[in-house]
């Protein structure tokens, strides 16, 4: 008999929230679910940011081989940094190992899909995709058969004007298109995995982590209630999308990280550009709407320039609003417009952890410094401590990290430095005591079907792409670093693993207006 799983994705998903929401009773059907099933805490990567998460749950690898650290990477060929892609995944994905099997797939919505590869099955892109339409789906005209015309779906909803109620309406209008479209699908078309992934929890958690956790200053419970409403549509979405499968088939919900409240932010861009590693392009006009060069030659367009920069700095000055934004939304030119790559420099990327490049290999005699430095100042036996670990990598392409630091949770760190000289390396966020939320490593996972074994039983995040692999009698290649959870089926299941050769994939250059697409969505999610 064929055997199939479903996978539901729920981004950001912590396990401590899910047993309040148990508690107030606001989530049965995945109360059900670890009620006859293995369910814990699913342990995310380091660094626990959604691109490296995502990337390592569809391939069951660290991010080491994957290659994906963060939204962005350093191509240092080319100079530049850019967004990353499907194809910088350097391990097969899910989809494919399973394709190659003769399986059929089907994604909808996982981050890191995209440009979508050319498997056996429907991939339909989320998170870094630019934009929905026949060309970044596969095949093409799923796009005019399924998604053309639904003016409720999107990869996410990020507006934000301040109502919570509006954001609710327009959370669940959300969830309800996704699932509207996956049923439609897993009604027309045959599938060996299903995977539909809901991002707007994680939104909803990074600006409103106050009013959902019971131990946040400022918690209420009528405001907890209209929120949690969030969180009814997405377990009834996980009840309608698990009624496609069979008693015996693997049915799956995970996350691909936790949460916790936001409580510092470490701008380590900004400390390595005041001690003189990191050199910035001399101004921010260089990424203006008028080239400096034709300024130079035109004295006239450059006083006009000058006097359209001033009109902007006393507008954002004069009777503005309270700012309301994440810390990272506050920043409105994104890190790859301002370095000089052309100099020697020493940069970091990732907002849960922080990644250092060298543009030039003979930087690296700077990296034990840095890693001493920042470490009096920031690690575990300093006063403000921050930092918890600064590990110098041994890797020879520019394009890897050459170093990596990981952050204490609750720390955020900013990628986009100041270019003030006495601008504050550490601050804490000025939410008036309502306290936003940002990333912790420990998520959330239920399995249930007829073949599995009720139990308390934590993971990995990297193990769920063995386990569907063994569970679908595909064959499970040796380079992964997860592992077949074998211990929660009833039935003896052998998995049969491979050695396996691994095969780069060809990056993709997005335009600059499809980068700044995305890189609007990530600022308003509150990650760069």
């Amino acid at each position: 008999m064929k055997r199939k799983v479903i996978l539901a994705g729920l981004d950001g998903f912590s396990p401590r929230i899910f047993e309040y929401l148990r508690s107030e009773g606001k989530m049965p059907f995945l109360e059900s679910l670890t009620g006859s099933g293995s369910f814990g805490v699913l342990r995310s990567i380091m660094p626990f940011e959604t691109s490296p998460a995502w990337s390592s749950l569809q391939t069951g690898c660290r991010p080491e081989k994957t290659s994906i650290y963060t939204f962005h990477r350093y191509q240092s060929d080319k100079r530049q940094i850019r967004l990353n892609s499907f194809r910088d995944i350097k391990v097969p994905s899910l989809w494919e190992l399973l394709s190659d099997s003769g399986k059929r797939v089907i994604s909808i919505n996982m981050p890191v899909t995209s440009p979508p590869p050319e498997v056996n099955g429907i991939i339909i892109p989320g998170l870094l995709s630019p934009q929905l339409g026949r060309e970044s789906v596969h095949p093409p005209d799923v796009y005019d058969k399924y998604i053309a015309g639904r003016e409720d779906y999107k990869i996410v909803d990020k507006r934000w004007d301040g109502s919570i109620e509006l954001f609710a309406e327009r959370a669940k209008r959300l969830i309800n298109a996704r699932l509207t479209l996956a049923k439609e699908i897993l009604s027309n078309e045959d599938f060996d995995l299903a995977s539909v992934q809901f991002q707007m929890t994680d939104v909803l958690q990074h600006k409103l982590w106050w009013a959902i956790d019971p131990e946040q200053p400022g918690f209420d419970k009528d405001t907890f209630n209209k929120i949690a409403e969030i969180y009814s549509a997405c377990d009834n979405a996980l009840k309608e999308l698990f009624s496609f499968a069979d008693s015996d088939d693997l049915k799956l919900a995970v996350s691909d990280h936790g949460f916790c409240a936001h409580n510092k932010t470490i701008s380590i861009n900004t400390w390595l550009h005041q001690n003189g590693f990191l050199k910035l392009l001399d101004s921010e006009e260089k990424s203006g709407l008028i080239s400096d060069e034709l300024k130079d030659k035109h004295p006239l367009l450059k006083k006009i320039a000058g006097i359209y920069g001033e009109a902007k700095k006393k507008a954002a000055s004069a009777g503005s609003k309270p700012d309301t934004r994440l810390f990272c939304e506050k920043h409105l030119e994104h890190l790859r417009k301002m370095i000089d790559f052309q100099q020697p420099n020493i940069f970091c990327l990732g907002a849960m952890g922080a990644y250092f490049y060298v543009t030039d290999a003979s930087q690296k005699k700077h990296l034990a410094k840095i890693r001493d430095s920042l470490l009096k100042a920031f690690g575990p036996e300093s006063q403000n401590p921050v930092v918890s670990t600064i590990e110098i990598t041994e890797r020879d392409s520019l394009s890897e990290p050459a170093m990596k630091a990981e952050l204490k949770e609750g720390v955020l760190n900013a990628v986009t430095p100041s270019r003030e000289e006495n601008s504050p390396v550490l601050t804490s966020p000025a939410n008036n005591g309502f306290a936003g939320g940002t990333h912790s490593i420990e998520g959330f996972w239920a399995a249930s079907g007829g073949l599995i074994k009720q139990q308390k039983r934590d993971a990995e995040i990297i193990d769920i792409a063995p386990t569907i692999l063994g569970f679908l009698g595909a064959e499970i290649p040796g380079h992964i670093d997860g592992q077949f959870l074998g211990d929660i089926f009833s039935e003896d299941i052998q998995p049969k693993y491979v050695q396996s050769g691994l095969q780069g994939k060809e990056g993709v250059d997005y335009s600059d207006d499809q980068q700044s697409g995305v890189e609007d969505q990530l600022r308003d999610l509150g990650y760069i």
